[in-house]
């Protein structure tokens, strides 16, 4: 866990997984890794309308690195339910964590 962590904190860009209807979605995303107390939390912007914001809260989330010289690379995967900003304000998340980041391809 810790390793994973580490990598979390160092990358801005990662992808995030959901189901629609009809088929899986995985899309990038910028994020941060914010450490708000008891556990860290992922904070991913979105802007409003897009298909990450409209998304069901069951999500997973990942980054990876890869070394194309040695074929070797890592993965962290993680699993879990979403809170929207507005909803994670009011159960006392703040908002000021997620200063400065943007949706991706903005």
């Amino acid at each position: 866990q810790d390793d994973c962590l580490r990598q979390l904190a160092l990358g801005t860009v990662g992808r995030i997984a959901f189901c629609t209807e009809a088929f899986p979605v995985v899309l990038p995303v910028n994020y941060r890794l914010a450490d708000l107390g008891s556990e860290p939390v992922l904070l991913v912007r979105t802007a409003p309308g897009s298909p990450v914001a409209d998304a069901p809260l069951a999500v997973a989330f990942e980054i990876d690195g890869f070394d194309v010289v040695h074929r070797t690379g890592w993965s962290v995967l993680v699993r879990g339910a979403a809170r929207r900003l507005d909803q994670a304000a009011q159960r006392g998340l703040p908002l000021e964590a997620a200063a400065g980041l943007r949706p991706f391809g903005e």
